[in-house]
């Protein structure tokens, strides 16, 4: 049986459980069981990043006044708030796609997961934040990008036309940001 260290972070963690679970035939836990802790974790690690926000909001925008302040009332309209404006979707969480890959290399390692084409490089949404504003290969504006992709590495977004011929022209190619390797 594999030992679930602390080795590699957060990310470490869950692929070190992972293994654990899923090698271990004796285990009383099901994987869907430990898939559902690592949602309910992502989802009160999502509810203290917005308590943090909330608390740095109200700090920033706090103005005394004649009465005394309900700072618990304060905090919990702008924690509702700002938990309203982001969903939290464990699902299409980094470290919830880790878990899967982690779980689904036990008995399939060197394949690709189902519906997994290109798996460094995927599509993105405007409601990721970004890390860059311009296509680090291309240098166009993200907006005007028609056909955006973001690495699962370093997590800036590039044209995909500009860094796939990059990738392919480039044997050791890296992120001119980051310098972390690319894989296509």
């Amino acid at each position: 049986m594999a030992s679930a260290s602390s080795s590699g972070g957060v990310a470490g963690r869950l692929r070190n459980a992972s293994l654990v679970l899923v090698g271990d035939n004796d285990s009383t836990i099901s994987v869907k069981d430990l898939e559902n802790s690592v949602a309910e974790l992502l989802d009160l690690y999502g509810d203290c990043a917005h308590r943090s926000s909330a608390i740095q909001s109200v700090a920033n925008g706090y103005q005394p006044g004649e009465q005394l302040t309900d700072f618990k009332k304060l905090l919990d309209d702008e924690f509702t708030k700002l938990k309203a404006t982001t969903p939290s979707v464990p699902e299409n969480h980094h470290l919830m796609r880790q878990f899967r890959e982690a779980v689904w290399n036990v008995h399939h390692a060197g394949e690709p997961m189902p519906g997994e084409d290109e798996e460094d490089i995927v599509m993105t949404s405007t409601q990721c934040p970004f890390l860059n504003v311009k296509c680090p290969v291309s240098g166009k504006p993200l907006t005007e990008l028609t056909d955006p992709v973001r690495s699962m590495d370093c997590k800036h977004v590039y044209d995909k036309a500009s860094i796939m011929h990059y990738i392919a022209t480039n044997p050791n190619a890296k992120c001119p940001i980051a310098g972390k390797i690319l894989l296509c």
